[in-house]
């Protein structure tokens, strides 16, 4: 899985094939879809936080939760709110990490 950070809010997402899926709106989607989660949105953001560095803090546990909704997304597909085309070509900068990489370095 490679993690990018996109968009003007700087969102965390993972780069699958050309698509920036979002991690944190499509795991909120699980919860309510799948765990019967009374407040998804707020669950998510604790366990997927939008933000890189918070999403960093939670270390392994983001990662398994973030293949939660991936997988969900493979299972039912991505509303538009949680996928976009990567455009590669664009001047926004994608930091990506790679599970077995050295440690990130910071994002300016």
């Amino acid at each position: 899985m490679k993690i990018v950070v996109y968009g003007s809010w700087r969102r965390v997402g993972a780069l699958v094939g050309d698509q920036v899926i979002d991690l944190n709106r499509p795991f909120a989607r699980y919860l309510h879809e799948r765990r019967d989660a009374t407040d998804p949105a707020a669950q998510a953001d604790e366990r997927t936080p939008y933000d890189f560095e918070g999403f960093i803090s939670r270390g392994t546990a983001a990662l398994d939760d973030a293949r939660e909704a991936l997988a969900h997304v493979q299972r039912n597909g991505a509303t538009t709110q949680e996928s976009r085309r990567a455009n590669r070509s664009s001047s926004a900068r994608q930091q990506c990490i790679h599970r077995q990489s050295r440690a990130p370095e910071p994002i300016t």
